[in-house]
């Protein structure tokens, strides 16, 4: 483990959760609530809703499960015994000593927890999601064809806002306290 490793998590934690998530799939779906409640006119944005931008959850959730899994080994601060200085320690001495930083990160840490919450949000985001999908199967993407299916698009996008919260609460840097 390097921290080249740590940083690569937490650039694709940023991409997903802050540059796609936050700002263009949620405000997508913000933007859907405003056509199904005649706030706005959008006749382009209707017609690839459905087709284009929906699915892309289809796309994205297997790269949220990978993030969430691989939290507690990336950001652990036994990562940091492979970077100068540390890494200059003898083998024998990181050998006990890597088990021992990671077992007590844990035990001062929530991240056990943390990793369970954003588990756990994911599960009711993907759960709305195919309910939502298969409601929405076959339909006509237009505002008027969709309205019926209001009140699921605003559960789905809540669940995605409690699942952008739970990823934000994944720390971005490696904890030593």
């Amino acid at each position: 483990m390097t921290y080249i490793s740590a940083h690569r998590w937490q650039k694709r934690r940023n991409e997903f959760n802050h540059d796609w998530l936050k700002n263009q799939y949620i405000p997508a779906l913000a933007k859907c609530r405003n056509l199904l409640d005649g706030r706005v006119e959008d006749p382009e944005f209707e017609a690839v809703f459905l087709l284009k931008i929906f699915p892309q959850w289809d796309h994205r959730r297997a790269t949220l499960v990978e993030l969430i899994s691989l939290y507690e080994q990336m950001m652990s601060p036994q990562t940091l015994l492979e970077e100068l200085p540390l890494s200059a320690m003898r083998e024998s001495d990181k050998r006990w000593l890597g088990p021992l930083v990671h077992s007590l990160w844990l035990a001062r840490t929530p991240a056990k927890q943390l990793v369970s919450s954003a588990l756990e949000a994911f599960e009711r985001v993907n759960a709305s999601y195919e309910r939502l999908k298969d409601s929405v199967s076959g339909a006509d993407s237009s505002a008027i064809f969709l309205s019926p299916f209001r009140e699921q698009f605003l559960a789905f996008r809540d669940d995605l806002q409690l699942l952008a919260n739970a990823i934000s609460d994944l720390p971005r840097d490696i904890d030593v306290t």
